[in-house]
């Protein structure tokens, strides 16, 4: 999906191809710490720092599971309402959660397969990864 976002810091592992940056989303109020891939000069290009700019992003999910919780969160696992799936370019599943903002997740880390009726609350260990939409 995609949002409006501020890249507020970021941290390249020491091969500088990939790294984690803090990442501020001004339509949910919210910071997500999130994974990016690629050289670390190209993701300052992309995403220079506290500059608005649009990207996409995704939650790459171990095993989405039914929870008893009932209250949104994005913490050390993210909890929300499944509303279906897409199918990506490749015909893969994407998941939707509605969480304390709309997640497409897909199973680079996990399962996918999940068996729940649309409106359950679920939840999920995984890691959101950002990519810019057009750099």
């Amino acid at each position: 999906m995609n949002y409006r976002v501020i890249v507020r810091n970021i941290a390249p592992c020491s091969c500088e191809n990939e790294g984690e940056a803090e990442v501020y989303f001004p339509d949910f109020d919210i910071t997500i710490v999130c994974y990016f891939i690629g050289h670390v000069d190209w993701f300052k290009d992309c995403f220079p720092l506290n500059e608005l700019r649009e990207a996409n992003l995704r939650f790459w999910h171990a095993n989405w599971q039914l929870t008893e919780k009932q209250a949104k969160s994005i913490s050390k696992s993210v909890v929300g309402i499944y509303t279906g799936f897409e199918l990506d370019e490749e015909k893969e599943k994407l998941f939707k959660v509605n969480s304390l903002l709309p997640i497409l997740s897909d199973n680079e880390l996990g399962d996918y397969h999940l068996d729940v009726p649309e409106g359950s609350w679920v939840e999920s260990t995984g890691q959101f990864v950002i990519e810019e939409v057009e750099c």
